[in-house]
């Protein structure tokens, strides 16, 4: 395997499988909480993993997804909670008419508004 084979395969590992997933298991649940909280990985790393999770919703709803992206909203870090901000706009517009029916998001979404950062 060549050296920009190798770089490719180890940096895009993680979101691929990610992106392409249709429901989240709890398995996969762990692992990106755990990636997330992780400081001894880079921002930057971990800004592609909050996109390729938006990617993923984009393709397929998972009610996981959307409270991934609150979770990562919650984040210390600008670039992060950025991200999960601008993946939280697109997934509830996306999935607009099924938001009524996850309560769940709804509350969430409610004390989203009252967050004086946005």
């Amino acid at each position: 395997m060549s050296r920009a084979e190798n770089h490719l395969q180890e940096n895009i590992h993680p979101i691929l499988p990610l992106w392409f997933r249709n429901k989240l298991t709890e398995e996969e649940i762990d692992f990106f909480r755990s990636f997330i909280q992780n400081e001894s990985f880079p921002y930057y790393e971990k800004a592609l993993l909050v996109t390729g999770l938006t990617l993923s919703l984009v393709r397929y709803f998972d009610e996981n997804k959307i409270i991934l992206l609150f979770e990562c909203y919650d984040s210390e870090e600008a670039e992060i909670n950025q991200r999960a901000l601008i993946g939280l706009l697109i997934g509830l517009y996306h999935y607009d008419q099924r938001m009524p029916f996850f309560h769940g998001i709804t509350g969430r979404l409610n004390i989203l508004i009252e967050d004086p950062r946005i």
